[in-house]
């Protein structure tokens, strides 16, 4: 039984070491935050990008007479979604739906909409002069989005 545990694991070991860095590289997935190209913001801080996407802001900070804050989230199976929420909620996605599903039933609230892949973000985010969302970095650039700069 031993003996079949260090074999599995140099088998392991030998396919890591074989790996093409070029593919594992395609595996990494940066998400960038996609706002509306005539949102006059350069950068925001993650935190306020948070309150912006569990609905506690509502409008734009600094944006005198700016429209509301229209976030679009993707689907709870999206990676790009699982490495936002790591990044600016700091925590998984099941634990911001479970938050999201106690805000609906206190009367609190209304999750942000969920679209399926990086071009419905993109596409709704150019339609919404208050939109914002975040997309797989390769998605960009796009037309009628532009990034904004994540302060961590």
């Amino acid at each position: 039984m031993l003996l079949l545990a260090l074999l599995m694991a140099s088998a392991v070991e030998a396919q890591d070491d074989d790996a093409d860095p070029s593919e594992l590289a395609e595996d990494v997935v940066r998400f960038a935050v996609v706002v509306h190209v005539d949102n006059p913001l350069e950068s925001l801080e993650a935190e306020k990008i948070a309150r912006m996407f569990l609905g506690r802001t509502s409008r734009w900070p600094d944006w005198e007479d700016g429209p509301a804050v229209v976030p679009i989230d993707q689907v709870k199976e999206s990676r790009v979604r699982a490495i936002f929420s790591e990044e600016i909620h700091g925590k998984d996605v099941d634990k911001i739906i479970k938050w999201w599903y106690r805000q609906i039933y206190s009367g609190r609230g209304k999750p942000p909409d969920e679209v399926a892949d990086d071009s419905e973000v993109l596409q709704r985010v150019a339609e919404s002069e208050g939109g914002i969302g975040y997309v797989d970095a390769s998605s960009l650039p796009a037309e009628g989005v532009r990034e904004l700069t994540v302060i961590p």
